[in-house]
């Protein structure tokens, strides 16, 4: 018999249980009768012969509960038992039900919620390949962390030897002119190496390249799959339209799959810089294979103390180190802790609930 035959006979069986019963008295009945008759034959006395008969099947009440073993439905007897006793019992204390009812439900949506954030917070990855390899590089002493300079961007990109790519960024909101007005959009400047650093695919044209980064180099510009349906109706037609970013024109030369949110970026041109300020910009990289955060950490410390001395003129803190952080670390902060907090202070609700 299969699984699901079995199941079926069983629940058949509980469902018609009184039946099974009445059946199950008739034919012991029949064999006891059957039992004392053939001891009557041989010369027994009646009462005799009935109680010889009741001996010999070792108990009725025994034999009834083991073929109610057989039927396997006596842990469902017992279940409905048990629901019918607890249901009684919450309906001769209702002050108790209620509060149990509240503190269970309580328990149940505080534990579901936390899940939820902790998946979204903690579990969730970034929407990048290997995203666990990304770091971000910041300018820190030990009491503060802040954005990194000109100078310090481009001997990064320069002399690291921790990243297979690497990139420089800002991002800033800009007033884009549209076809029924300016539109306030928050517009990127990148170069080559973030773009490669993320692995940001482009659907239609062509990515930002290292020419495009050169200061005077024609301005062109990367826009979204929505931002070009938006605009032009087509993402194909978008590839060489005229666009203009903070005052200067650009021509589009890429579109962004649709998975990819972000709506017009451009190339990042920095010009040579004449101080170590201001810090203004960010940088991402991805690990090289075999590199790790602390390997990274050193390559950068390394970086920084052969320019201090180029630039000490304008920046004093030498206790300042350009230093890597998992860039899911910079985007979720103390949120972690939060989260964990919140979690513990939930259990004991969800303890008491069950």
């Amino acid at each position: 018999m299969s699984l699901l035959s079995d199941w079926r006979e069983r629940l058949r069986g509980l469902a018609l249980k009184r039946r099974s019963e009445r059946e199950l008295d008739a034919e012991l009945r029949f064999h006891v009768e059957q039992e004392v008759a053939h001891r009557i034959r041989e010369g027994a006395d009646p009462v005799e012969a009935r109680r010889a008969a009741l001996l010999a099947f070792g108990g009725i009440e025994q034999f009834k509960e083991e073929v109610r073993d057989a039927r396997g439905t006596r842990g469902f007897e017992e279940l409905l038992a048990d629901v019918r006793y607890a249901v009684r019992n919450l309906g001769r204390h209702p002050i108790f039900t209620a509060a149990a009812v509240v503190v269970l439900g309580l328990g149940l949506g505080a534990s579901t919620t936390v899940f939820a954030v902790v998946d979204a917070v903690l579990l969730a990855r970034l929407p990048h390949p290997d995203a666990d390899r990304l770091l971000r590089v910041y300018q820190q002493n030990p009491s503060n962390r802040w954005a990194i300079s000109t100078v310090d961007a481009q001997a990064i990109i320069a002399q690291q030897q921790s990243f297979e790519s690497v990139g420089a960024l800002r991002v800033l909101p800009v007033e884009v002119p549209g076809p029924s007005g300016p539109d306030q959009l928050l517009v990127g400047w990148a170069t080559a190496g973030f773009f490669d650093a993320l692995r940001t695919p482009v659907a239609i044209g062509r990515p930002l390249r290292p020419d495009d980064e050169t200061p005077g180099a024609p301005a062109v510009a990367l826009v979204s799959d929505a931002m070009a349906r938006q605009r032009w109706g087509d993402p194909a037609r978008a590839v060489g339209q005229p666009i203009t970013i903070d005052g200067t024109g650009h021509e589009i030369v890429g579109v962004f799959p649709p998975s990819v949110r972000a709506e017009l970026w451009t190339a990042l041109q920095l010009d040579t810089p004449s101080r170590r300020g201001p810090f203004w910009l960010r940088v991402v990289g991805r690990l090289k294979p075999g590199a790790t955060l602390e390997s990274a950490t050193r390559d950068l410390a390394g970086i920084s103390e052969r320019i201090f001395p180029l630039w000490a003129t304008g920046f004093r803190d030498q206790t300042a180190k350009l230093t890597p952080v998992p860039l899911v670390t910079t985007i979720v902060g103390d949120a972690g802790q939060q989260v964990n907090l919140f979690a513990a202070a939930v259990g004991p609700v969800l303890l008491v609930a069950t």
